[in-house]
């Protein structure tokens, strides 16, 4: 998991993110995450060269959150799920089979 922190201009806390599932996947996926703010976040899935693959906007709600993505247009391979909200970040390892 990566957790930034800088006590000087703000402080990143982690998302619970229970797992994406199926992991790994050839199409669908499941983004399961527990929030405690109503917010705007952002799904990226990013390839092991760095290059953001998908991205997509989510409005967040208190408590249990779940949001399904279709992913079976990208290539197989291994990719990190990241999570991000203006509180919140977190990283998850993704693996995608054709």
């Amino acid at each position: 998991m990566l957790k930034l922190t800088n006590k000087n201009i703000y402080r990143t806390q982690k998302i619970p993110l229970c797992c994406c599932t199926p992991n790994p996947t050839n199409g669908y996926l499941n983004i399961p995450f527990d929030t405690k703010e109503n917010e705007i976040a952002q799904i990226q899935i990013i390839n092991l060269l760095g290059e953001m693959a998908y991205a997509t906007q989510i409005d967040t709600e208190i408590g249990e959150n779940l949001f399904t993505i279709d992913l079976s247009e990208l290539r197989k391979g291994l990719y990190w799920v990241k999570l991000v909200s203006p509180s919140h970040s977190t990283l998850s390892k993704l693996i995608i089979k054709q």
